[in-house]
């Protein structure tokens, strides 16, 4: 029997639960930590700015997380009744 309460630990559950500004801190905090865990120095001129922009990316690639499909699809789904595919140029 499927419950009606929503997973607490669904990727949607998780994303909504902190601001964008929370999210970007968090994740730069842990691109710093691989940075120096790699043996770099984070505060190094040529990656200072890394872990933030590598932060942003990772917001950017799973904002997705935070959409539902009728957001996404915005009612660009119909029914067709025939078979062929038609491409135009």
């Amino acid at each position: 029997m499927q419950s009606n309460t929503e997973d607490v630990n669904s990727p949607k559950h998780i994303h909504e639960k902190r601001n964008e500004e929370e999210s970007l801190a968090t994740i730069k905090h842990a691109f710093e930590m691989i940075v120096e865990g790699v043996g770099e120095n984070a505060d190094r001129d040529g990656l200072k700015k890394t872990p933030e922009r590598a932060a942003k990316a990772m917001l950017f690639f799973t904002q997705g997380y935070g959409q539902s499909l009728e957001e996404i699809v915005n009612d660009a789904i119909f029914e067709e009744d025939h078979q062929e595919v038609r491409i135009q140029s």
